[in-house]
C-alpha cells in the first residue's frame, strides 16, 4: 500500500501542476473522488490501529454531506447524461434524494451502495461509469467510519477489506488516466511520463532486506502489529517467515498470537511464548495468520519486555 499511496499523491500533484489545460483538469476532478476514497480508508484503518492521529470524519457527518452535497453533485453529473424526468433518470433515482436523505441510516448507506451498482450497468456512457467508482468509494467511506466507531472485532476486518478495495477502485482509475492521457497525447507521447513518475514502483534495496520492527510492552499489555506489518516493503505469501524474539534479558516471555482484533488476547488459536536468547521461526501459515485480521503480541512477564519481528523477503 506504502507504494500505491506515494504514487497517487504523485500523480495529483502531477495533474494539479497542468490543470490549466481543461482536459487535465477534467482527468483530475474524476480522479480525486478515488483518491481521496483511498486515502481515507487508510486513515480510518490506521485510526483503529492507533496509527494515524488525525482526524477523520465521522459517520453522522458524512451522512450530513451526502444529503447536502454529494447527492446534489451526482444528480447533476447524471442529469448531464439523461435529463431528469426522462425514463433513465428515473431508473437511477426511482425516488430522487429521499433515500439518501430521510430513510434511516442503513438505508442510507444502502441506497448509495444501490446507485454505485445502478451506474456501473450504464457501459456506454463513461462518465456515469467514472461516477460509479466516485459513488462506490464514497460507500467504502461510510462503512470506514461507522466501523471506525464501533468496538466489535469485526470492525477491523471492515477497515481492512474497505482499504483493499478503494485501493483497487484507485488502481483502475490511475490505469483509466494512463489510457486518457495516452489518447490525449498520442503525437508527442513523452509527454505522458510528465504526469507518472514510474520510478517509485521500481524495486529498491530495502525489498531485498529483511523487514525488522520492534517494540516494549508493559506487564501484561498487549499490542497489535497488523498495522506496522502494513509498511512490510515486500509482499507477504504464506510461505514468507517470521522471526520472533524477546529483546530484553529477564526471565519472563512475551507472546506472540493471530486474532481477531489489536486488542484481543489471546485464544483457542496458535500462541508462541518467546524467551530471551531464543528465536521462533515460522512462516505465514504456520503463524495461523490466513483469514486473521490482526497479530498480536502480549507481555506475559512482570516486568517491562522488548520485543522484534523480522520478516524474511523470498528470494
Amino acid at each position: 500500500m506504502k507504494k500505491a499511496l506515494t504514487l497517487t499523491n504523485d500523480h495529483v500533484a502531477r495533474l494539479t501542476a497542468n490543470e490549466a489545460d481543461p482536459e487535465i483538469l477534467d482527468i483530475k476532478n474524476d480522479y480525486l473522488p478515488l483518491h481521496t476514497g483511498f486515502l481515507t480508508a487508510q486513515h480510518q484503518l490506521d485510526s483503529k490501529l492507533g496509527f494515524y492521529h488525525g482526524q477523520t470524519q465521522t459517520f453522522e457527518e458524512l451522512l450530513e454531506e451526502l444529503a447536502k452535497t454529494k447527492i446534489n453533485e451526482w444528480r447533476g453529473t447524471v442529469f448531464n447524461i439523461f435529463p431528469e424526468g426522462t425514463p433513465d433518470a428515473r431508473a437511477i433515482f426511482p425516488r430522487d434524494r429521499e433515500p439518501f436523505q430521510a430513510d434511516t441510516y442503513d438505508q442510507r448507506v444502502e441506497a448509495v451502495e444501490t446507485l454505485s451498482i445502478t451506474l456501473a450497468t450504464y457501459i456506454s456512457k463513461p462518465t456515469l461509469v467514472t461516477l460509479s467508482a466516485a459513488v462506490h468509494t464514497y460507500h467504502l467511506t461510510l462503512t470506514g467510519a461507522r466501523a471506525l466507531q464501533q468496538t466489535d472485532e469485526g470492525s477491523v476486518a471492515t477497515l481492512r477489506s474497505n482499504l483493499k478495495a478503494a485501493h483497487i477502485i484507485m488502481c483502475d482509475g490511475l490505469y483509466r488516466n494512463l489510457g486518457l492521457l495516452m489518447a490525449k497525447f498520442s503525437t508527442t507521447r513523452s509527454r505522458v511520463a510528465d504526469f507518472f513518475d514510474l520510478t517509485l514502483l521500481r524495486s529498491t534495496a530495502a525489498e531485498d532486506e529483511p523487514f525488522i520492527t520492534n517494540g516494549s510492552l508493559a506487564a501484561g499489555n498487549i499490542f497489535g502489529l497488523a498495522g506496522i506489518l502494513e509498511d512490510v516493503p515486500f509482499e507477504i505469501t504464506p510461505d514468507t517467515v517470521f522471526r520472533l524474539k524477546k529483546t530484553t534479558p529477564d526471565a519472563g516471555s512475551v507472546t506472540f498470537y493471530p486474532a481477531n482484533s489489536p486488542a484481543s488476547p489471546p485464544g483457542a488459536g496458535p500462541q508462541f511464548p518467546v524467551s530471551f536468547g531464543t528465536t521462533v521461526e515460522k512462516t505465514y501459515t504456520e503463524l495461523g495468520l490466513t483469514g486473521m485480521s490482526d497479530f498480536n503480541v502480549q507481555n506475559t512477564s512482570p516486568f517491562t519486555a522488548g520485543w522484534e519481528i523480522e520478516v524474511i523477503p523470498e528470494e
